[in-house]
């Protein structure tokens, strides 16, 4: 079934099914990634693109090129979706985030 929802995962197919019937136990399944990255050439381009959307531009194209970073879980059903909106955290000049 795909629509605007996702598609749902045939878990007697599915490769992950054992690791998300293992996972779905926990009260907050996530993960983190982390990593350093090189932006000097992003930095120093002269461009009419502001740093900050490019850089954002960039996470959402990778996070889209990996399927497994596609797939969110819904109780005992696990979906996946042809695409995400991001929501990155910004913070304020008065020391706040939104």
């Amino acid at each position: 079934m795909a629509d605007e929802t996702g598609t749902i995962l045939d878990q007697s197919t599915w490769s992950g099914a054992d690791q998300f019937r293992f996972f779905r136990t926990y009260e907050r399944p996530h993960y983190a990634t982390t990593a350093r990255v090189d932006v000097t050439k992003l930095m120093n381009r002269k461009s009419e693109l502001p740093v900050f959307r490019s850089c954002i531009w960039a996470i959402g194209a990778g996070l889209h090129a990996v399927p497994e970073l596609r797939l969110r879980f819904q109780g005992d059903t696990a979906r996946s979706y042809e695409r995400l909106d991001l929501s990155p955290t910004i913070a304020t000049e008065d020391g706040n985030f939104r």
